[in-house]
């Protein structure tokens, strides 16, 4: 799995074309009040205290047509501030602060993850602030823009305080960012889960299933167990500790934050409970049987819905409270970099279809979120993707096309959604607009000053129609390789 630092993959979702309704069901509107407040707070977060009471906060309604979310600023008429933001939830009202600092006053503060909130004055423009030139609107084209993808927590994530979490979550605000994979912290949970399967076998079936907090992205996805191990409990506890912050502020402002559902791998201890289970010995994707080769459950084994089921109860136990709720959107990996234990059209179809209604058993409507990075090795073929995919209604998954703009899976247009950095190409970070003169044009940098980012319409038009209906995000990995 390619690893990169923390926000180097940012997305758009792109369903067959950039003009192409979603397959997904739309997003409700969320609650006005609610809005205003979270965005009031992340000002007053991310400004200093005299700049922050410049602007007045207000909430506009979601896009008629296609219910994407809505930004505005203009100049007010209030005394007591000079620009009026709004937006449709938090995270359109913070990008509406970073358009109009960019846009109208030239502050480029908080174009790179390497300038963290909150804005240092000196940065901004003296008081009064400059009034925008005309009312701007703004539709998001598409429904999502996703940061980072499952490798990240490893190298960042995992290290990180509320403190520097705090930073992140407010920057992706004003970035645009409004979808996230919100795995810290999961394996408390399902450490429960193993505890009440495992019985007696529980502290040394864990403590030989779980990895080092560093290996954690490839233990989600079933390529190793154990290695740098044992977690240590405190560590768990911490990490959970955090995803009760992580997971309301997430909520707040808007940002879906997806939890890891069931995929199908257990611990070797599981063999021992139930030895009448379905359970076969999964790839080795590291030279070592010890700390590779993770057991997985089958799909038609009862148990893999029972399972299934804990997991998402877990999290509801856990983390539903009247500050977030889960949000029905779920990750699960079952084949990144690992091999099927068939490529029969029925088994893949098969195992689709139990991985969600494990979700569904639960949460009647969850989203399953997965990797395409999985199609690109191991032997898939159309035929074996289509089976696959075809487990799953198309109202019911998402997928990520990592890598998009330098490895397609599929034939299609080619066009980089890239952030501003040397010798790259084509958008802003905020997930709002492409300028379409940037597209098709490998070698070919932007002026930061005409790019308009993903705000605007996606001019590239994709032909692929090779995921069968379902709806999938266009992803573009900068820093590939993760240094």
């Amino acid at each position: 799995m390619v690893a990169f630092r923390t926000a180097v993959l940012l997305c758009l979702i792109a369903s067959f074309s950039a003009s192409s309704a979603s397959p997904l069901r739309p997003a409700a509107p969320q609650n006005a009040t609610a809005v205003v407040a979270a965005a009031t707070a992340l000002l007053a977060r991310v400004l200093p205290v005299a700049h922050a009471a410049a602007f007045a906060v207000g909430y506009v309604a979601q896009d008629t047509a296609t219910g994407h979310e809505v930004l505005e600023y203009e100049a007010t008429a209030d005394a007591a501030a000079t620009i009026t933001l709004r937006g449709s939830s938090a995270v359109a009202v913070a990008s509406a602060l970073n358009w109009y600092l960019k846009n109208e006053v030239r502050v480029f503060a908080a174009r790179s993850w390497s300038a963290l909130p909150p804005f240092e004055a000196d940065a901004l423009p003296n008081l009064p602030l400059p009034l925008p030139k005309a009312k701007r609107r703004m539709v998001r084209p598409v429904r999502f823009s996703w940061y980072a993808n499952v490798c990240t927590a490893s190298y960042s994530h995992v290290w990180w305080n509320w403190t520097r979490w705090e930073q992140e979550i407010d920057l992706m605000a004003l970035q645009g960012v409004n979808i996230m994979y919100a795995h810290t912290g999961t394996e408390y949970v399902q450490a429960k889960v193993w505890t009440a399967l495992l019985g007696p076998n529980a502290t040394r079936g864990i403590a030989d299933y779980f990895v080092g907090p560093a290996f954690l992205a490839w233990f989600r996805m079933g390529n190793i167990k154990k290695w740098g191990g044992p977690m240590p409990a405190t560590f768990l506890a911490k990490q959970h500790q955090l995803q009760l912050q992580i997971l309301p502020r997430l909520h707040s402002l808007g940002i879906i934050g997806v939890l890891p559902a069931f995929a199908g791998f257990v611990p070797d201890a599981l063999r021992y409970a139930y030895p009448n289970a379905s359970i076969r010995t999964g790839s080795l994707w590291m030279q070592s049987s010890e700390y590779s080769g993770v057991d997985v459950l089958a799909a038609t084994d009862p148990l893999f819905s029972r399972i299934g089921a804990m997991f998402i109860e877990g999290y509801r136990s856990a983390y539903s409270s009247s500050a977030y709720s889960l949000q029905h959107f779920y990750s699960a990996d079952s084949f990144n970099e690992n091999s099927p234990a068939s490529g029969n059209a029925s088994y893949l179809h098969d195992y689709a279809a139990a991985t969600h209604r494990a979700m569904t058993s639960v949460d009647v409507e969850a989203v399953w979120v997965l990797q395409a990075w999985a199609f690109g090795s191991n032997g898939w073929t159309d035929a074996s993707v289509g089976a696959y995919l075809s487990g799953v209604s198309n109202s019911s998954m998402l997928l990520l096309d990592l890598v998009s703009d330098q490895m397609p899976l599929w034939d299609g247009a080619w066009a980089s959604l890239h952030s501003l950095l040397p010798g790259q190409c084509c958008t802003d970070e905020a997930g709002w607009a492409v300028n379409a003169s940037c597209v098709n044009c490998p070698g070919k940098c932007c002026d930061p000053a005409t790019t308009q980012g993903p705000w605007m319409a996606l001019a590239a038009t994709h032909t692929y129609q090779n995921y069968y209906g379902k709806a999938w995000v266009f992803c573009s990995l900068n820093n590939y390789g993760g240094g």
